[in-house]
């Protein structure tokens, strides 16, 4: 068998722009690397307060709790704590990062507001950084882009049961 230069190379390119994909939903090997039992972000001093689910729309409540558990893009430790949903979607939240050399970053934990929008992502943005997070299978994906890194992405686990509602219906979500 014969190969060609050029034609394996256009091969190449157009298998690369088409794994470029955004909401195409992670493969399960891909999906593993996004996130480690082991991941460590910061010591929250006072358990932050977190609304109960039969106090929050149906449809926001899946995302409240403690998220944990996720590596943007394999390397880098992510953890969000969601606290609270109001019936229009807007969400407030703890955002925590562990140190990362490879992205130039220190430990930090920031108290941010997102919103829930229709299609079901949850979205913020802080400086350039654009975030969305997507609720599949009982996990939270993330989505992040905009600091010169490209696209990263991360995976987060429900860190213990949902805040007070149904677990069995918020765990479908």
């Amino acid at each position: 068998m014969t190969y060609r230069p050029a034609a394996m190379l256009s091969i190449c390119i157009a298998m690369a722009a088409c794994s470029g994909a955004p909401d195409k939903p992670a493969p399960a090997t891909e999906t593993t690397k996004l996130q480690r039992e082991d991941c460590y972000t910061v010591d929250l001093f006072d358990p932050p307060q977190i609304t109960q689910a039969s106090e929050v729309p149906q449809e926001y409540a899946p995302f409240l709790g403690r998220w944990s558990g996720g590596t943007w893009n394999g390397e880098w430790c992510h953890d969000m704590v969601v606290t609270h949903v109001t019936g229009q979607g807007v969400v407030t939240l703890l955002d925590m990062h562990a140190p990362s050399p490879t992205f130039g970053a220190r430990a930090s934990a920031y108290k941010r507001k997102a919103r829930v929008f229709e299609d079901g992502t949850m979205r913020f943005a802080h400086g350039t950084v654009v975030r969305r997070y997507t609720l599949r299978n009982g996990k939270l994906h993330g989505h992040r882009e905009g600091d010169g890194y490209g696209v990263l992405r991360a995976v987060l686990r429900r860190d213990g049961p949902p805040p007070g509602g149904d677990p069995v219906k918020l765990a479908q979500n």
